[in-house]
């Protein structure tokens, strides 16, 4: 399987970042425009953690608050562990399994390089499993 560096390369869309500062509904507008599920915080290019959907429903919306008047930093997750790019792609899926985590923060000592999702590792591994298939079809 590929490392954490080599998945980083394959992915084509760039990474979006909100303010602490957004409002939680700033957060949303952002993810429904850029069809993603979470978004990067950051405070002067400095990483403060992710939002995702799931966030914004679980401690928003179930729990009576408004958006329009809830700020990002209220509701983001700090504590997700986090990888470098020579862990490989089993590590990751140990940690997201441990956790029951849907990313893992990719950073180079302190320099934040990216997101990967367990969308990124399956894409990856069902990628891998077809070859795997292939290879093994077209030999026997």
């Amino acid at each position: 399987m590929k490392n954490v560096h080599e998945l980083l390369e394959k992915q084509t869309a760039k990474f979006n970042y909100i303010s602490s500062k957004a409002t939680v509904l700033e957060a949303l507008v952002l993810m429904k425009v850029a069809n993603v599920s979470y978004v990067i915080v950051t405070d002067d290019d400095q990483y403060k953690g992710i939002v995702c959907e799931k966030d914004c429903l679980h401690k928003i919306a179930l729990n009576g608050l408004c958006p329009e008047k809830t700020f990002v930093k209220d509701i983001l997750i700090k504590d997700f562990p986090i990888v470098e790019p020579e862990d490989s792609t089993e590590r990751c899926m140990e940690l997201m399994n441990s956790f029951q985590i849907l990313y893992l923060p990719v950073f180079k000592g302190h320099k934040f390089l990216g997101v990967l999702s367990i969308y990124d590792i399956l894409k990856e591994t069902a990628e891998e499993q077809h070859l795997k298939y292939n290879e093994d079809y077209t030999y026997a």
